[in-house]
C-alpha cells in the first residue's frame, strides 16, 4: 500500500506541473511532467505480469516506428515531434499505474472536481467571460481551456463507469453551463453531447422525457434562446471555420513523400497565418509522424470496436466524442492531458484491467 500511495503522490506532482505548463506555457513545466510520467511507465513495465507484459510490447511497437518517424520532422518541428513521443509516453505511464492500482478516483475524479469548481468560480464569482478566459492559460485560447475541462469531465465519466458509480448529472450540466463564458461551438456541442449520453446511460426514458422538454421550451421560447446562443456564443461566426479550410490545404499539400512521412505545415499557408497551429490534432499528428500514426489509429478503432462489443456504450461515447473534439484542437492526442483519455481509446490493450477479478488479489505488486 505504501507504494501505492507513493505513486499515487509522484501521479499528482505530474498532474500539477502539467497544469503549471497551460497556466504560464513553460516547456520546463512540462518536460518535468513527461519525465515524471515516464518514470512512472518504466516502473510499470518492470512490475508487468505477462498480460501486462503483451501490452507493453504492443506499445513499444507502435511507439518505436512512431519515435523513428518523428526523425524525419525533426527540423521542421524544432524538435518538436521528438518531444510529443516522450509526452505520449508520460501520459501513458499515469493511465496504465492509474487503472492498475484502482487509483482513478484519486487521478480521474478529484482533479475534475478541482477544475470544474475553478472555472465555476471563475465564471460565477469573478464574472470571466470569452475575453477573460482566453488569459487564463499562457499559449492557449478559451478553446484549449474548454477542451482540458471536457477532458477532466471525460476522466470523471470513465472512472465512474470504472469503478461502477453513479454519475451526476448535475456535474455534467454545470459543465456545460461552464461551456457557454467559454464561447467555443464545438466545445458547447460536446459538452451538451455529454449531457445528453449520461441521461441516456441512466434512463433512456429520462432521456426521451428530457429532449421532449427542450422542444417545447424551445417552441415557447425560441426568439430569447436563438439571441442568447447567437449573442453569448461563437455560433454568431456560422458552422464554417477556417479549419475546413486548413484540412483542404493541407490535403493539396501532399504529395508521395508527404503522405509518408508529413508535411511541414510551415508550408501551408493559412496553417501558418495561425502561428502553425493547424487546430486539427490528426493534421498535427500526420505532419509530425506521418503514415506512422496509422498503427495507432488502427488501435483506437480496435478499442472503440471492443467498447462496442463488450457493451461499454457510455464509454463508447465518451471516447467518439474526444475524437471528434480533436478535430478542432490540438490540444488532445500526444498532449499531457491524455491519460485521462488512453483507457477508452486503448480499451483493446487495458481490457484486463476492467474485469472485477483483477482487484480479487490484495497488493498493488500481485495486480502489476
Amino acid at each position: 500500500m505504501r507504494v501505492r500511495s507513493f505513486l499515487i503522490g509522484v501521479a499528482f506532482v505530474y498532474l500539477v506541473f502539467s497544469i503549471l505548463s497551460v497556466v504560464y506555457g513553460s516547456f520546463g513545466y512540462r518536460a518535468v511532467a513527461a519525465f515524471i510520467g515516464c518514470s512512472v511507465l518504466l516502473y510499470m513495465t518492470t512490475k508487468t505480469d505477462i498480460g501486462g507484459l503483451r501490452l507493453a510490447q504492443m506499445l513499444v511497437f507502435v511507439v518505436l516506428v512512431i519515435f523513428a518517424f518523428s526523425i524525419f520532422s525533426l527540423q521542421s518541428t524544432e524538435g518538436r515531434s521528438l518531444f510529443a513521443v516522450l509526452v505520449f509516453l508520460g501520459a501513458l505511464g499515469i493511465c496504465w499505474f492509474s487503472i492498475a492500482s484502482y487509483s482513478t478516483f484519486y487521478l480521474y475524479e478529484l482533479p475534475f472536481y478541482f477544475v470544474l469548481g475553478g472555472t465555476l468560480i471563475l465564471f460565477l464569482g469573478f464574472g470571466y467571460g470569452p475575453a477573460e478566459f482566453n488569459t487564463v492559460l499562457s499559449g492557449y485560447s478559451r478553446n484549449g481551456y474548454s477542451a482540458i475541462l471536457l477532458a477532466f469531465a471525460g476522466g470523471y465519466i470513465f472512472s465512474r463507469v470504472y469503478r461502477d458509480k453513479k454519475i451526476s448529472l448535475l456535474l455534467l450540466v454545470l459543465v456545460l453551463v461552464s461551456s457557454f463564458p467559454l464561447y467555443g461551438r464545438s466545445g458547447i456541442a460536446m459538452a451538451f453531447a455529454l449531457v445528453l449520453a449520461v441521461l441516456c446511460h441512466k434512463s433512456i426514458k429520462l432521456a426521451a422525457l428530457f429532449g421532449l422538454c427542450g422542444v417545447v421550451g424551445v417552441i415557447f421560447s425560441l426568439g430569447s434562446i436563438e439571441g442568447y446562443i447567437y449573442g453569448a456564443t461563437n455560433f454568431s461566426a456560422g458552422i464554417e471555420s477556417p479549419r475546413s479550410e486548413m484540412l483542404e490545404q493541407y490535403a493539396n499539400a501532399l504529395d508521395v513523400m508527404g503522405l509518408f512521412f508529413g508535411v511541414d505545415v510551415g508550408r501551408v499557408p493559412i496553417i501558418l497565418e495561425y502561428g502553425k497551429n493547424p487546430h486539427n490534432a490528426f493534421i498535427l499528428l500526420h505532419s509530425y509522424y506521418g503514415l506512422a500514426v496509422f498503427p495507432l489509429l488502427c488501435l483506437f478503432v480496435v478499442s472503440l470496436l471492443k467498447l462496442f462489443v463488450d457493451g461499454r456504450y457510455m464509454l463508447l461515447v465518451v471516447a467518439l466524442l474526444f475524437l471528434f473534439r480533436a478535430f478542432f484542437d490540438i490540444i488532445y492526442l500526444f498532449g499531457l492531458f491524455d491519460y485521462l483519455l488512453f483507457p477508452l481509446l486503448f480499451y483493446a490493450i487495458f481490457v484486463n484491467y476492467f474485469r472485477p477479478e483483477f482487484y480479487l488479489v490484495s497488493s498493488l505488486e500481485e495486480r502489476l
